[in-house]
């Protein structure tokens, strides 16, 4: 009986070990299937898509992507690089942030670009792996409420007096305002802000939300950033940030864009 007990576990182990080979072959032809759609159609997205700092804008919002993939992606100026930098990260995490990603290309419109790509016959529906093991994660959760209400920052807010009061409480330097004011758009100046806000400490966060309330403008949404909900399933998309190969010196501010010069 032992000798049948011992060979029905080799069995089963030999079966879980396929099952896995399996599962990632599956994962490995998505995969690649994605990548052969988005190399097909680059140029399209490169010549279709306006300036990408408003998708990149609601892809942050979403927590699809980071503020340090936001760096990697502008270190170059042109559109072309700045477009295959971003197609990297999305064929790199996969189907779900690749759907979101057509689904906020057709918030700004581009329905005929959307269109192209969802009728290349290639599935692009699947759930996204809840499964990660967060223990390790260590961005804090602040980060990820400054992320979920990025768009809305980004485009509401006036950088001046915040920027002082952060000075004044030791979050930000004067370099760091010189670096802030060297940007010609207000929303430029807001982007850079939110990326340094997102390497302070929690103290940092709080100090945002006090120099926000010090104007009755800004109240409703520093209390609304305040109280936003935190799931699981947002942290789990951050985990997908984590920083690609060569990201390392992405903060680094000798990469600052050049911007054009339109306020948006």
């Amino acid at each position: 009986m032992s000798g049948m007990a011992s060979s029905r576990q080799t069995v089963d182990s030999l079966n879980d070990l396929n099952d896995e080979k399996e599962k990632k072959r599956q994962a490995d032809c998505k995969t690649a299937e994605l990548e052969a759609k988005m190399n097909r159609h680059f140029q399209i997205i490169v010549n279709e898509v306006g300036t990408l700092r408003r998708i990149l804008d609601d892809m942050i919002n979403e927590c699809l992507i980071s503020t340090d993939d936001r760096c990697y992606i502008e270190q170059y100026p042109d559109k072309q690089h700045q477009t295959r930098r971003l197609i990297t990260i999305i064929i790199s995490r996969g189907q779900s942030v690749y759907s979101a990603f057509l689904e906020i290309l057709r918030q700004h419109g581009y329905h005929k670009l959307t269109k192209c790509l969802e009728q290349d016959h290639v599935t692009r529906e699947s759930m996204f792996d809840n499964t990660q093991d967060l223990s390790t994660w260590q961005v804090p959760l602040f980060r990820v409420r400054l992320q979920k209400n990025y768009t809305e920052i980004v485009s509401t807010i006036k950088h001046e007096n915040i920027v002082d009061h952060l000075i004044e409480e030791d979050v930000l330097t004067i370099d760091d305002k010189d670096v802030i004011d060297a940007f010609p758009a207000q929303s430029d100046k807001i982007r850079k802000l939110m990326e340094k806000l997102m390497f302070t400490e929690e103290k940092g966060y709080f100090k945002f939300l006090s120099a926000l309330r010090l104007d009755d403008c800004y109240v409703d949404l520093a209390n609304q950033i305040e109280n936003t909900k935190v799931t699981s399933n947002d942290i789990s998309l951050l985990t997908c940030c984590s920083k690609l190969q060569g990201q390392a010196n992405i903060n680094n501010d000798k990469f600052v864009s050049e911007y054009e010069g339109t306020n948006l």
